[in-house]
């Protein structure tokens, strides 16, 4: 399979011009002075799976892609942090709320390669819950009563939850 990655123009090493090439089987830039190859990785976020009861916790997304969409509260990890770190403090700064991250639910990876999201149990531990960050609202939701939720990630662990698979 061959995707199409982004372009970039210019060799973040040495500042001349790439050019594209055929390298491991895929189109990539290449700085033809220096050698240097500019691989495009997917970003990697966490997500916690939050419940009271028979409630579940989401937040509204108060910025683009998506704005005014709910999501379970997670956010992308930050080079050398663990992605449960990750979790814990997307939680703290979206929520206001100091959770225990869990077991993975499950890991999904976006079309267009550029987003891998792990999904986990998340248990409050202690905080006022305030929504702060990108998040403009937060409220919990029963099952039969979901608003309009937005990304794949959340899409399916909510559907799952919907269906009784996760507690």
């Amino acid at each position: 399979m061959s995707l199409t990655y982004p372009v970039a123009k210019f060799c973040p090493n040495c500042g001349t011009q790439t050019e594209q090439r055929t390298i491991h089987g895929q189109l990539r830039p290449q700085c033809p002075s220096c050698q240097h190859i500019i691989y495009f990785d997917p970003k990697v976020a966490g997500i916690g799976f939050i419940t009271q009861g028979d409630k579940i916790l989401l937040g509204q997304r108060g910025f683009s892609p998506h704005k005014g969409l709910w999501v379970l509260p997670g956010g992308f990890v930050e080079y050398g942090e663990h992605p449960q770190d990750a979790v814990k403090r997307e939680v703290l700064e979206e929520t206001g709320l100091q959770v225990a991250v869990g077991d993975v639910i499950d890991v999904f990876h976006t079309s267009g390669g550029s987003t891998i999201t792990i999904a986990y149990h998340a248990t409050i531990i202690k905080g006022t819950m305030r929504p702060h960050d990108d998040v403009v609202a937060l409220d919990w939701f029963t099952r039969d009563n979901l608003p309009k939720l937005a990304f794949l990630s959340t899409n399916k662990v909510v559907e799952r939850w919907q269906k009784g698979e996760l507690a």
